[in-house]
């Protein structure tokens, strides 16, 4: 990968976390603008943590585009090697539960 490439990479992985976390952004500033008015130091606070959120994001994306995209393909392919529908369906259910246990969004949902 050029030297150049990776920083549009970089480039384009900035913008996708902005725009993951633009909408609900504006929508909060349209609340504050017209219906809502929250006190200063709530409002400056929000627009602080969004920064911070779309900076987790960018780093989130780009720590799964470094490791995880790699290995998913890899064990994807793999797994694809074998040939045998039963061995992919299972191996697909068993990754696919463990992926819902570990998202902390599932687990609120079942409380």
């Amino acid at each position: 990968m050029a030297r150049g490439e990776f920083r549009l990479n970089i480039k384009k992985t900035f913008l996708e976390a902005v725009y993951g976390a633009l909408p609900m952004t504006l929508l909060i500033i349209f609340f504050h603008i017209t219906f809502i008015r929250f006190p200063q130091e709530v409002f400056i606070q929000f627009i602080g943590g969004a920064l911070l959120v779309i900076f987790g994001l960018f780093l989130f994306f780009i720590g799964t585009n470094i490791g995880l995209l790699k290995v998913g393909e890899f064990i994807g392919s793999s797994l694809m090697r074998r040939g045998k529908i039963w061995f992919i369906l299972l191996w697909g259910f068993i990754i696919g539960f463990v992926i819902v246990i570990a998202e902390p969004n599932m687990q609120v949902l079942s409380h």
